[in-house]
């Protein structure tokens, strides 16, 4: 199943990297209707991945308080490899970061 939601940076950022400025609690807004969190909108976190600080993890992919996932940053690209998540959710897509930092733009799949 195809999903696309975007998120927004609630925390301010500065003059960072790409990886330092998506870090901090994003809010979510899912879309299309037929796979939405049962929620309105949720919040998820971003750390920079302590391994690589051009991998971030996404701690309450998708609302479900199943862990967290990884996705890699190539320019205003994220990578969000196939993996996954506890419950048994496999996940994997793409998405955009804004020129302005404050929204990612997401198209990935779920089973």
């Amino acid at each position: 199943m195809l999903i696309a939601f975007s998120c927004e940076l609630i925390d301010d950022t500065g003059n960072m990297s790409v990886a330092e400025r998506l870090e901090g609690r994003w809010e979510v807004q899912e879309d299309p209707i037929d796979f939405k969190s049962t929620k309105d909108a949720y919040i998820v976190y971003i750390d920079i991945y302590e391994v690589d600080s051009n991998t971030i993890a996404i701690d309450n992919f998708l609302g479900l308080e199943a862990g967290s996932v990884n996705a890699t940053i190539s320019g205003m690209t994220l990578t969000l490899p196939e993996q996954q998540l506890d419950g048994g959710w496999t996940v994997y897509g793409s998405g955009v970061i804004s020129n302005n930092y404050k929204t990612i733009t997401w198209h990935y799949y779920v089973d």
